[in-house]
This record gives structure tokens, C-alpha cells and sequence, in this order.
């Protein structure tokens, strides 16, 4: 059995399905939208329109099986609708990352990329929520951009670079949200692998970053740490994840971080402490997270969720499996699996999730779900 299975779950009691729970998640039919013709892998939900980032370069009516509208890594739908808006600033690479500038005015993206709408933009651009119009903000790393996390007068970026704006910063890093775009001075030292997830702590005191990385600062950290947003010292935190983290969601006094490995995982700790709450396992990667009204909804690789946290075998082969084709959702409370579960098919099925207070919307390679064809996007209604 894999080391920790049997005390897996903590505060999770023997995780089995919860009426409670049930009664707060979406629905499992996909409701019709717009497609798209390649992978999505940002989803960011504001002002009734769902944006989507990725590898896509076309989008097209629901059912269609061709044709539709250019659109390069970057689209944008109703919400409540699913119908394609003209939001089309287009970038020449893969978008990765999604975020929401406070006031809701900017989005930021992040990725692979050097040119948004037809302007230099090295692997981090800011574009208005409505019209498309690229912002005068312009910072530059020298890496990709694999997570944002916004505030009114800083943007923090996650990634693989190793420079912000020709000054040394290692795969973490602050940048002012004034037009100048100027370098703060924080500059935490992120060793052993990139950053992947961002979050913050309750009184926003703390960073906390997940990713491939093993060093923070100077000393072991692997896959999560969390830092000083005044200082980008490391904080005390006791929350040693031994498998990668891909996303990271904070809900109240919870942090929430779901990863990769030998099968998936999904965690809750303490957002003061670090103290795991309950664990969670699938026979594949986790690589998204979304949270609303108390239930954590997971995306990822999986085709099974490994009851009472037990699988054995590399590949990882869940004891008791339970069908969760690449969707699942949890009590976020008492880690309780819900009986939500629409199939995604793929090999590798979903990368990112998004949510509001009608939806939960999810992305990635998929064609069909419950055999229903939705390609890359699929909105869940409550």
C-alpha cells in the first residue's frame, strides 16, 4: 500500500457519498457552448462571460464539426449562454494562466507567448475584459508564465523564468499593476523546478506557491512554501507535500492543493498552519481545482477515485476504484465524494477549472461529455 494511504484521512471520516453535499453541486449534463478546436488550459469566470486560454486557434458552434471563428489561444463565451463573444485579442503562443484584475476591467494571461493582439508581450499580457484592447502594462520574463494571481496594486507571476524585466527572478516574482509595470523589490529564490499554482493566505500575509520545485530560499521546500508578501522570506509552514503541486485553491481557514506523481492527490491544510485536514487519491493527475458553496470540484487525468485513500502499484491502481472519468467533486469540509460525475473522454480529459455562483465550467482535451460532443469546454449549470 502507498505510504500514508491508511491515515489518509483524517478529518474525512471513510468518504462516501454525501446528500448534503449533493444537494450544492451542478449539474452533470453540459449545457451547450461554443467549442474549441485544441486543448484549453485557463478558464476565468467575470461579469457573465467564461474566458478561456489555451492551445486552440478556432472556436465553433455547439455540435459543429467545422468551421467557426479564428480565435488564437484566447476566446471568450456568455456564461449564460455559451454563445461566442467578439473578445478575440489573440496571441501567437499557449496561453496558461487567467486572472481577473480586482474591478474586473483587465485580464491578465500568461504562457507562451511573445505577441498579444499584435503587440511585443513577453509571456505576460494585460487586455480589457470588454473590446479587446491591449494594455499599456507590459512586463517581460525570459521564461513562461504559468500562474497569476492579481491585486489592486501588485500582480505576483508563477512560471519557469528565471528574470522579470532584465532583473534577476527566479520563477517567482512581483510586478507593479500601474502601467509602468516596474519590478518590486521582492524577489523570494525558487529552486529545483518551476512554479505552477499561486494563493493566498486569509489577511493576503502569505504567498503560497505549488509547483515541480524543491528549494525556496536557500532551503528544502518541495512542491509547496509559502512567503512573506513584505519581505519574500519563507514563512514557517508545515505542509510537505511529497508530490507536485499543479493548483492550489483557498477557501476560509483551508488551503486547498491538488497534485501529481504516482496517481493524483488532492489535500486540504490549514491555511495558518500547514496541518493536513484530509487526503484524497485518483489513479491520475489532478492538475485543477475550483471551490464553490463548500464543494471543491477536481479536474485532471484520472479515470477512478481510490475509496478510502488506498491504491497500490506504479501506475497507481486504486483498491477500491470508483468511477470518476477526469470530473469529480468533494465535500470541501469533510472530503465526502459527491455523486457528481459526468464522463470526459481523452486520454488526459481536463486542465482547468472555473466557477461562479450559477456554474462550474471546465477545459482541456476532451471531445465529449457523458458521450455528448464538447470539445475543450463544458459548462455545468446548477
Amino acid at each position: 500500500m502507498r505510504a500514508g494511504m491508511a491515515t489518509a484521512l483524517l478529518a474525512a471520516g471513510t468518504m462516501v457519498w454525501s446528500s448534503g453535499a449533493d444537494a450544492a453541486v451542478v449539474r452533470t449534463a453540459a449545457a451547450s457552448s461554443w467549442q474549441t478546436d485544441g486543448r484549453v488550459r485557463a478558464i476565468v469566470v467575470s461579469g457573465g462571460r467564461i474566458y478561456l486560454g489555451g492551445s486552440f486557434t478556432h472556436v465553433r458552434a455547439p455540435g459543429a464539426s467545422g468551421g467557426g471563428a479564428f480565435r488564437n489561444h484566447l476566446a471568450a463565451i456568455d456564461a449564460r449562454t455559451g454563445g461566442l463573444l467578439p473578445w478575440n485579442p489573440g496571441a501567437n503562443g499557449q496561453v496558461r494562466a487567467l486572472r481577473i484584475k480586482p474591478g474586473g476591467g483587465t485580464i491578465y494571461a500568461g504562457g507562451r507567448f511573445t505577441r498579444v493582439g499584435g503587440r511585443p508581450r513577453a509571456h505576460i499580457a494585460a487586455i480589457a475584459t470588454h473590446g479587446s484592447a491591449v494594455r499599456r502594462w507590459h512586463p517581460r520574463t525570459n521564461g513562461s508564465v504559468s500562474a497569476i494571481l492579481a491585486r489592486p496594486r501588485r500582480v505576483y507571476l508563477g512560471g519557469a523564468f528565471t528574470a522579470l524585466n532584465g532583473r534577476r527572478r527566479t520563477r517567482v516574482a512581483a510586478v507593479s499593476a500601474a502601467p509602468g509595470a516596474r519590478t518590486l523589490p521582492w524577489h523570494p529564490a525558487v529552486g529545483g523546478g518551476d512554479v505552477r499554482a499561486l494563493a493566498l493566505s486569509p489577511a493576503s500575509r502569505r504567498l503560497f506557491i505549488g509547483g515541480w520545485f524543491t528549494h525556496v530560499n536557500g532551503r528544502p521546500h518541495p512542491h509547496l512554501a509559502a512567503i512573506d508578501t513584505t519581505t519574500g522570506r519563507t514563512r514557517p509552514y508545515t505542509a510537505r507535500p511529497d508530490w507536485p503541486v499543479a493548483a492550489l485553491r483557498r477557501g476560509g481557514t483551508s488551503l486547498y492543493a491538488a497534485g501529481a506523481g504516482n496517481g493524483g492527490e488532492i489535500a486540504a491544510f490549514s491555511a495558518r498552519t500547514g496541518s493536513k485536514r484530509w487526503l484524497a487519491i485518483t489513479d491520475g493527475d489532478v492538475v485543477a481545482l475550483t471551490l464553490r458553496q463548500g464543494v471543491l470540484y477536481a479536474g485532471g487525468h484520472f479515470d477512478n477515485y481510490c475509496r478510502r485513500g488506498a491504491g497500490t502499484g506504479h501506475p497507481l491502481h486504486c483498491t477500491t476504484p470508483v468511477p470518476r472519468r477526469h470530473l469529480l467533486a468533494l465535500n470541501a469540509g469533510s472530503a465526502r465524494l459527491t455523486g457528481w460525475s459526468p464522463a470526459a473522454n481523452s486520454v488526459h480529459g481536463v486542465f482547468a477549472l472555473g466557477s461562479s455562483r450559477s456554474q462550474v465550467d471546465a477545459g482541456g482535451d476532451f471531445t465529449t461529455i457523458n458521450n455528448v460532443p464538447h470539445q475543450g469546454i463544458a459548462r455545468f449549470r446548477r
